[in-house]
């Protein structure tokens, strides 16, 4: 925009002020535009957030929206849950809505610090990514939250905010469950360890979460645990990798003659009824016993 009518014709004082006005008006409507929530949902440039804690250890968080916009440590791997389905762009478009970063970098925050006050241990750092599709129902099942520890020092979340308009409160219990896979990183050779590895998990983030639980801890009903057990409990030394098929998701999925995350609600079981007649035991006690020792009475799920 120029403020001159010709060469030979200067504008007047008015005329500049008026046009000194407009430009500061439109400057604003742009940075209100950008500032829109609709520009928000746009950018989805990942993002780097530090937690610096108090004994000197430090996590960055990383949360990002798109499969392309994926940066270290974040691995290609982090999209299981929505790879086979593929991407489904109106879904993205709903849960880019009501993607809050602030929200989820919070939930992320206070549940590692919290972990830590309840177990010390290096934290790890965390990647928040938007699942780019519902991939059938299992993140529907899973509330809208999904999570792996694919090392001692990553963790990777996976969200979809339409399906669970409560995700940030339940949120930190996923995230408590995989820090405890973090902090006791190690080899696990066989179903037994799988199972409690699983149950431990999931009764550290009960004690800090009780309000909270997450489905696969409460998947059975009354009169399918102990069927479960009796058919759990011959495999317990088989391979991990062939028992967590089977046993831990189980259900239609693999086939499986246990319904679906059975593993998981009896490994939680067997825990807490062992932590509940030991109240002495820390955490970091709990995740030393051994797994064998669990198993001196049958599951209590009662108490689920």
């Amino acid at each position: 925009m120029t403020l001159y009518k010709s060469r030979a014709e200067p504008v007047s004082d008015r005329t500049r002020t008026a046009s000194l006005l407009l430009l500061l008006a439109l400057s604003v409507l742009a940075c209100a535009r950008a500032e829109a929530p609709g520009d928000r949902v746009a950018d989805a440039r990942p993002r780097a957030h530090q937690i610096a804690f108090e004994d000197g250890a430090e996590s960055t968080v990383w949360i990002t929206r798109q499969r392309s916009e994926l940066v270290a440590p974040c691995p290609e791997s982090v999209y299981q849950f929505s790879a086979d389905a593929g991407s489904d762009p109106e879904w993205t478009r709903r849960n880019l809505e009501l993607w809050d970063e602030a929200g989820l970098f919070g939930a992320v925050e206070q549940a590692l610090r919290s972990s830590r006050a309840a177990m010390p241990g290096a934290p790890p750092d965390v990647c928040v990514v938007l699942a780019e599709s519902p991939s059938g129902p299992v993140l529907e099942l899973m509330g809208g939250i999904g999570g792996a520890t694919v090392a001692p020092d990553l963790v990777v979340l996976y969200v979809a905010p339409s399906l669970n308009s409560d995700i940030l409160r339940e949120l930190p219990f996923t995230i408590a469950h995989e820090y405890h896979h973090a902090v006791t990183w190690a080899q696990w050779p066989t179903g037994l360890d799988v199972l409690l590895r699983e149950g431990r998990a999931h009764h550290f983030a009960w004690l800090l979460y009780p309000d909270v639980l997450h489905p696969s801890a409460r998947a059975l009903s009354p009169d399918q645990v102990d069927p479960s057990w009796e058919r759990i409990r011959p495999a317990l030394e088989s391979p991990a990798r062939e028992f967590q098929d089977t046993f831990m998701f189980g259900g239609p999925w693999f086939g499986s003659v246990v319904p679906r995350w059975a593993g998981y609600t009896i490994g939680y079981c067997l825990v807490r009824a062992y932590a509940d007649a030991h109240p002495e035991l820390s955490p970091a006690s709990l995740a030393a016993v051994p797994s064998a020792e669990f198993l001196a009475r049958p599951p209590d799920c009662d108490a689920v």
